[in-house]
């Protein structure tokens, strides 16, 4: 997954690597996005039999997956745009992004941002 945890730094992509993956305001979470908009736990990702889900925690300012506001959970799937409150990201499930950590990651999820769509600009 990547996008921009602080708004006046370039985008990142994240790896989701082992589950729940939490996301929030908080320090210590998977991923800490430091905006006053986002929950201090505001959302996870999880797996059943192989598939990515996203749960919201009872944030604030809502989870949305391709805009839709999440009540629960949903299943998530490669290029689908998840928000935790203003802040957009982009699911990827790809091969080749599999490399931007130094070795491939089949099926494995990433996030990133709608700017980030290649390995070259995750290592940034």
């Amino acid at each position: 997954m990547s996008g921009r945890p602080v708004e006046d730094q370039d985008s990142r992509c994240f790896t989701l690597s082992s589950f729940p993956f939490r996301v929030g305001r908080r320090s210590g979470l998977s991923l800490s996005l430091p905006r006053n908009t986002v929950s201090g736990r505001h959302a996870e990702f999880f797996e059943i039999d192989q598939k990515l889900f996203i749960r919201d925690l009872a944030s604030t300012n809502g989870t949305f997956v391709n805009g839709n506001r999440l009540t629960g959970q949903g299943e998530l799937h490669d290029g689908d745009v998840v928000q935790f409150a203003d802040v957009p990201f982009r699911l990827s499930r790809s091969l080749s992004q599999g490399l931007f950590l130094g070795k491939p990651l089949p099926a494995t999820h990433y996030l990133q941002s709608p700017a980030c769509t290649d390995h070259e600009s995750a290592a940034k």
